[in-house]
């Protein structure tokens, strides 16, 4: 019998052995009943005794507990009590990986030691004499045999969990991947998440988390049924320009709500609960502990989900000037081979042959956008002096005749000048469009925790226009900018005027605007502009002005130089800058301490002596310096910078 039992604890110590478990441990004295009598009252039942690890046990068997000298003892007095043996029998579960205790003689003898291995460890020790012990792990169980009266006190081991707790989203998963960006909201005709474990918002709207998982026993790894407890911790903000204003529970919004606090895992070990988070901030962070032990004590760090982390995401429509083309005059209609323009210019060298785009937007009758290609034959006046542009319809050339009616009137025409910029048009496709460079912006909305999500459009081509006014005071001019972008954005609410759905920032790569008056604070240039009002926004990136000043100044009407200040600058880093400072913009657009009306920073980044990025960038320092940083003050939870408005504004933002 004590060959059997000393051979199954010799087994369990191998399978323990076996188990990786990153998890520290627990260390403290096992605690026995208290006894008053001398010897064991009875040595043939099993004692349970919590060990302790959060949810670890001993068992205690063919001994029983007696008092002596002040302590306690766990042992056997084979002659003096009937129903004990000469051995006694400890198992731990889990096995313990460190165990200590002290080993008396009641009457001498020698006592048999065995902790699983085959060759047990002798002691000789005379009557009342005793010796401290200590084993290294892994200790399934103890065993000791000896003739005589024995007993043990102090037990003190070390023990892991019995149950582990594994998430889905294991804290192995880095923060700021797909898989832990939560979306504070998205379009409807959004499908999807970046997260898998995001589900749709709760009736109020919050985003919600799913936390699954599965609870595994300790011994065989297999799942188990259980109790599992889970709470929310905040984590430090992440953004770079945070330095020691991060800190645990540094979130700006609400705490986010466990569905539960404590869940059940089924039969095969699975649990799940859901979290909804309650912030509007964007970066607010979170993190899910979970423990099989009410008060968390996991003798050490608990299990943790990666950190998930909140996320606003904007759809960005952008259009591309040509680089050259024109208005349509009357319009072009289907099937027809012929049609008017307002410019000549761009044509009159051109060759038979060349490609020409129709470029339409929808008028509000719902026609939609479109656009065709035909290929170019001959311009020329017509007897009314019109200037006409023949297409080639033969289809042995390769031609066709016009597809579709273009030009048609926004019903009803606004009887205002600025209508002839809301025109149709035609552009030369091979000469090219305008573009902008996004490069600087990514990394400025990822440290602003912003997800930016381009939108697919029918027509991608606006008219080409030499210089659009930008002047809100000037809204009558024929080529009023507002009116210009408002005519050719297609991922909008209503027909004209239109309205941006939420979240929707426009953006157009055009070529120039009119020069800023004096009436404006001086003659000067402008690299790009920004609406965001009545419902709708739109930014416009002046591109070609960018290439120009970049080789030498423009001449304003009074003769003055404009635009020195970008003489030799690289053009493509200053494209990509204003690209940045305008999209900031769409949250950035008002007056606050330390600004212009129009939001400019007057500070410096965060990160060293250049001017914010936000900075009007006539004057500032850096205009093609290659890191496009925002201003930060530090201040516990700052308010004062454009990184905390970008992350603490309204979503969908509010564009009026």
């Amino acid at each position: 019998m004590l060959g059997q039992r000393i051979a199954i604890a010799s087994v369990v110590a191998a399978i323990i052995s076996l188990q990786a478990v990153a998890q520290t441990s627990d260390t403290g004295p096992v605690t026995f009943p208290p006894a008053t009598q001398p010897t064991p009252a009875q040595c043939d039942t099993v004692t349970t005794l919590p060990g302790p690890g959060p949810d670890g046990s001993v068992l205690f068997f063919d001994g029983g507990f007696f008092a002596r000298n002040g302590a306690v003892y766990f042992g056997t007095f084979p002659s003096q009590v009937t129903n004990c043996s000469n051995w006694i029998s400890i198992a731990f579960a889990p096995a313990a990986t460190d165990v200590s205790f002290t080993l008396t003689n009641i009457a001498a003898t020698v006592i048999n030691v065995y902790d699983g291995h085959v060759t047990p460890t002798s002691y000789t020790l005379p009557r009342g004499g005793s010796v401290a012990i200590a084993i290294p792990g892994p200790v399934a169980g103890l065993s000791f045999v000896g003739d005589h009266g024995y007993g043990i006190s102090g037990l003190t081991i070390t023990q892991h969990p019995v149950s582990i707790v594994q998430f889905d989203l294991n804290s192995s998963i880095p923060s700021g991947t797909d898989r832990t960006k939560i979306l504070m909201s998205k379009a409807i005709w959004d499908i999807g998440y970046p997260s898998t474990v995001q589900v749709a918002a709760d009736s109020a709207g919050n985003p919600q988390v799913r936390i699954a998982g599965t609870l595994r026993d300790k011994f065989s790894g297999q799942p188990k049924s259980g109790s599992i407890y889970l709470r929310v911790t905040d984590p430090p903000d992440t953004a770079p320009y945070r330095g020691t204003d991060a800190h645990d529970g540094d979130n700006d919004g609400a705490q986010a709500v466990l569905s539960s606090t404590t869940v059940q895992a089924d039969a095969q070990g699975r649990f799940e609960a859901t979290v909804a988070i309650h912030s509007r901030t964007a970066g607010d962070n979170y993190q899910i502990v979970g423990s099989t032990n009410e008060t968390f004590n996991c003798g050490g760090l608990c299990p943790r989900t990666a950190v998930v982390t909140l996320w606003k995401r904007i759809y960005v429509e952008e259009e591309h000037m040509f680089r050259t083309g024109t208005f349509l005059m009357g319009g072009a209609s289907a099937n027809g081979t012929t049609f008017g323009i307002e410019n000549p210019g761009p044509f009159q060298h051109l060759a038979a042959g060349t490609t020409l785009q129709l470029i339409h937007a929808d008028t509000g009758n719902g026609e939609g956008f479109y656009s065709d290609l035909v290929l170019f034959k001959s311009v020329q006046r017509d007897a009314s002096g019109q200037w006409m542009i023949e297409v080639d319809g033969d289809p042995l050339h390769g031609g066709t005749a016009i597809p579709r009616d273009y030009g048609t009137a926004v019903a009803p025409l606004p009887a205002v000048p600025w209508a002839l910029a809301i025109r149709d048009a035609v552009g030369i496709p091979g000469a090219g469009t305008y573009s902008t460079d996004s490069g600087l912006l990514l990394p400025l909305l990822q440290a602003s925790f912003v997800d930016i999500k381009p939108i697919t459009t029918a027509v991608s081509e606006v008219p080409f226009v030499e210089s659009l006014d930008t002047s809100p005071t000037q809204a009558t001019s024929n080529t009023a900018a507002i009116f210009y972008a408002n005519r050719w954005f297609e991922n909008v609410e209503s027909a004209l005027p239109r309205h941006a759905r939420p979240n929707v920032f426009h953006r157009i790569a055009a070529r120039a605007s009119d020069p800023v008056p004096p009436s404006r604070g001086g003659w000067g240039v402008e690299l790009g502009a920004t609406y965001v009002a009545g419902g709708g926004s739109a930014s416009l990136v002046f591109a070609g002005r960018i290439d120009q000043v970049s080789v030498g100044p423009v001449i304003a009407p009074n003769g003055a130089a404009m635009g020195r200040e970008y003489q030799g600058r690289n053009a493509a880093i200053v494209n990509s800058r204003t690209t940045a400072h305008e999209t900031v913009h769409f949250w950035v657009h008002a007056l606050r301490s330390g600004t212009d009306e129009q939001g400019h920073c007057l500070q410096v980044q965060y990160d060293n002596a250049l001017t914010c990025l936000l900075h009007r960038a006539a004057g500032a320092t850096g205009l093609d310096d290659p890191t496009a940083h925002l201003h930060y003050v530090h201040s516990g939870s700052s308010t004062d910078s454009e990184y905390m408005i970008i992350r603490q504004a309204a979503d969908p933002v509010d564009q009026n």
